[in-house]
């Protein structure tokens, strides 16, 4: 890196240059759940249970702005009152949502991917992956949301065992836990269960 930077960058330099190795690990008080799906009513089914037993601030994301705005619609449809938080509203209400989560005023914020990064609301107990995130870095913004400054969080994930993309993340995330995190994979569908402590 210091070989590359040097030519481009303006002299004197401290050296060594400080590098940041590591900014997306586990959360040491993170546990996560991977909730096998079977499908769309089965996902929407677990979600609407997650949300209205949930006694936390709670996050949910969908990977577009489309799956967001019609997972509130769910939920709202459901009696869950959440706010909804996407790159498609216009900046006071996107703001509006975040306040009215971060005073408690509602105690779920649908979120898109963009949820995930400049975020920084206190006490978010619980993450919801409606639509697992696409890569490794996503899905550690989404989940970093909780757990924060110490805190224990948790993070349930809604899968498709039968989707390549979700386990070649899950085995990814499973590859990069190192004992930081409670793993679990929870069948759903009557699909069997398989869990790891």
């Amino acid at each position: 890196v210091q070989t590359c930077a040097l030519p481009i960058l303006p002299l004197p330099l401290p050296l060594p240059l400080p590098l940041t190795l590591g900014a997306h690990r586990p959360l040491a008080r993170l546990s996560s759940e991977f909730v096998d799906v079977a499908d769309k009513k089965e996902r929407q089914a677990r979600l609407r249970e997650i949300t209205v037993a949930r006694t936390n601030r709670t996050m949910v994301f969908a990977n577009t702005v489309a799956q967001a705005a019609g997972v509130a619609r769910l939920l709202a449809e459901g009696g869950v009152e959440c706010g909804l938080y996407h790159p498609d509203l216009l900046g006071p209400a996107r703001r509006a949502a975040l306040d009215s989560f971060a005073k408690d005023e509602l105690g779920v914020l649908v979120c898109s991917g963009l949820g995930g990064r400049g975020i920084d609301v206190d006490h978010v107990g619980m993450v919801v992956q409606y639509t697992l995130a696409t890569n490794m870095v996503e899905y550690m913004h989404r989940v970093g949301r909780t757990a924060r400054a110490g805190r224990a969080g948790h993070a349930i994930n809604l899968v498709n065992r039968d989707s390549a993309a979700e386990q070649a993340l899950i085995a990814e995330v499973q590859r990069c836990e190192r004992g930081a995190w409670k793993f679990v994979l929870v069948a759903g569908s009557g699909r069997g269960r398989q869990s790891r402590p």
